[in-house]
């Protein structure tokens, strides 16, 4: 009897206690990619979110606007305002002092204190509570007359100063309508300046006085060889009559001119204080 040989057969392999084999899951793999994607997704929404809010963020800080109020009309000056006279726009006006539209009662009834031109931002210090609405000033006029300030020594006039003026009027004229001989040189008058406004002399005085000043000014305007003196505190109308008798004699000359002829008072010059 023939040996027959048995089929070899094929080694069991069994894997060791602490070992485990390892099987892959179809579609498991591909569920964790997505799951990291999303996360990435995410991440980024919520950083252009973020830096949406900040530039808005920034931007408002930066950009203060608000309504603020400006001329609707060209306003000139001494003219009463009204609503009518002021609209409001949107503007960063930074530290600057502009009025809100908060502030439109405060201006209206007002006066402006110079030419205001349409669209400018209007502020507190261009308008006025006009002169005459008081009980003192009922009986009061508002005047405005002018000096060459170029003529006035010493920086140009303020409110306080105390001008002497001089000059040489005009002769009276004869028959025949010539000059008869040369106008005489002396004080035409004496201004105290209440109110000084671009060059311009404002006075809050009674009728009487308004002519009176009036008629200094002009007188002075239509001389020859102008001077003006600022006069110090201390210098009075006795001491300017001294002055005049020195000249009449000769021992002096004409104001601001050194050793010129004698000169006389000019007709009915009135000082005014």
């Amino acid at each position: 009897m023939s040996d027959v040989s048995n089929p070899r057969k094929r080694p069991v392999i069994t894997p060791a206690p602490h070992q485990q084999r390892q099987v892959s899951i179809p579609g498991k793999a591909q569920k964790k990619q997505d799951g990291v994607r999303g996360g990435l997704l995410l991440i980024g929404v919520l950083l252009i979110v973020g830096a949406v809010f900040g530039f808005w963020y920034v931007l408002m800080s930066v950009d203060d606007r608000q309504q603020v109020l400006v001329a609707a009309r060209d306003i000139q000056r001494w003219d009463l305002v009204s609503v009518g006279d002021f609209t409001a726009v949107e503007a960063n006006v930074g530290q600057a002092s502009a009025l809100g539209v908060n502030r439109l009662d405060a201006l209206v009834g007002r006066w402006a204190t110079g030419s205001i031109p349409a669209g400018t931002i209007v502020t507190e210090g261009m308008f006025q509570t006009p002169p005459l609405s008081s009980e003192d000033e009922t009986d009061k006029v508002i005047i405005e007359v002018g000096l060459p300030a170029d003529e006035v020594p010493f920086g140009g006039m303020a409110a306080g100063d105390k001008l002497a003026l001089f000059g040489r009027e005009a002769a009276p004229s004869g028959p025949d309508g010539d000059p008869l001989g040369e106008g005489a040189y002396g004080l035409i008058g004496v201004l105290t300046l209440d109110f000084v406004l671009d060059g311009q002399l404002i006075y809050i005085v009674t009728p009487e006085e308004a002519l009176a000043i009036h008629d200094i000014v002009d007188r002075f305007n239509g001389s020859s060889d102008r001077r003006i003196w600022k006069l110090g505190f201390g210098i009075s109308l006795e001491s300017l009559s001294d002055v005049y008798e020195r000249w009449l004699t000769g021992s002096t000359g004409a104001p601001g001119e050194a050793g010129g002829p004698a000169a006389e008072t000019g007709s009915g010059a009135e000082p005014v204080q």
